[in-house]
């Protein structure tokens, strides 16, 4: 049996903060809103806002449990962290000089991997 990932869904306390970040910060375009979800398309990866949550994740240190984090390529780290840190996104491990990624959380501390170096072409 093939397991063919297909789209990520991130379960979300506040749409509109949410959206907040996804579009106005890392650049998603929202492509559908089907009842109170949105489906959003990040580069080629679609991502499905579920405002579902009570309370927002984690906001501990990365890796101290299990939790997924997807990664975000980018062509210049230094760039990409003094955007970031400029836009007031939470960053959990700290980037510096020669370092090739750092990680960031979400407004709901949902984890992501910011790493420099090209996109893996889609096959």
């Amino acid at each position: 049996m093939l397991f063919i990932p297909r789209e990520i869904t991130i379960v979300c306390t506040d749409a509109a903060e949410s959206l907040r970040f996804y579009e106005t910060i890392l650049g998603a375009e929202v492509v559908a809103r089907e009842g109170i979800a949105y489906r959003l398309l990040l580069g080629d990866q679609t991502i499905v806002l579920l405002p579902i949550a009570d309370e927002p994740g984690l906001d501990g240190v990365y890796g101290a449990c299990a939790e997924m984090a997807l990664t975000l390529m980018v062509d210049d780290i230094e760039a990409a962290h003094t955007y970031l840190a400029a836009h007031g996104v939470s960053i959990v491990t700290e980037w510096e000089p020669g370092a090739r990624s750092f990680v960031i959380r979400d407004p709901d501390g949902v984890a992501f991997e910011v790493a420099e170096g090209p996109p893996i072409p889609a096959e």
